[in-house]
C-alpha cells in the first residue's frame, strides 16, 4: 500500500471509493475517470497512500503506579506498602523497565506479523473532468 495511488470523489474524509490501489498516478487517474463516468461524479481526486501504524505506548511509571494501587486495594489502606513499593524503584530501574516494555511491543508486532491497513493521503490532487466525464 505504501506509495500506491488511489482515487476518490472528495478530497477529504474517508477515501473508500477506490477498490484497487495503483502503481502510478496515471493509472489511478484513468481508473478514476472511468469511475467518475460510471457514478456521475463532478469531482475527481487522486492521492498517494502513506501507510501509518498506531503507536503503542506503554508507560512504565503508570504500570508501577497501578501495581502500587493494587497493593493498596488488596491490603486495605496500607499507604506504607504503596509508598514503600514506589520509593524502592530507582530511576535507572524505571528506565530499564520502560526499555523492556518498548522492546516487548516491537517483538510482539514482529511475532504477529503486524501490517497496518491504515493510511493517510499525500500529494492529493484534483483532476479536471472534461465535458461528459
Amino acid at each position: 500500500m505504501d506509495g500506491k495511488w488511489i482515487y476518490n470523489d472528495d478530497e477529504s474524509g474517508v477515501w473508500n471509493k477506490c477498490d484497487e490501489e495503483y502503481d502510478t498516478r496515471e493509472e489511478a487517474i484513468a481508473a478514476g475517470r472511468e469511475a467518475a463516468k460510471e457514478h456521475g461524479w463532478t469531482d475527481l481526486f487522486v492521492a498517494r497512500m502513506k501507510a501509518v501504524a498506531p503507536e503503542i505506548n506503554i508507560d512504565a511509571h503508570e504500570i508501577l503506579n497501578n501495581a502500587a494501587c493494587e497493593l493498596n486495594d488488596r491490603y486495605g489502606y496500607c499507604i506504607e506498602l504503596e509508598e514503600s513499593f514506589l520509593s524502592s524503584i530507582t530511576d535507572t530501574e524505571l528506565l530499564l523497565l520502560q526499555e523492556m516494555l518498548d522492546a516487548a511491543v516491537v517483538e510482539w508486532r514482529k511475532k504477529i506479523n503486524y501490517q497496518s491497513k491504515m493510511f493517510i493521503c499525500c500529494e492529493v490532487e484534483q483532476i479536471p473532468l472534461g465535458e461528459g466525464e
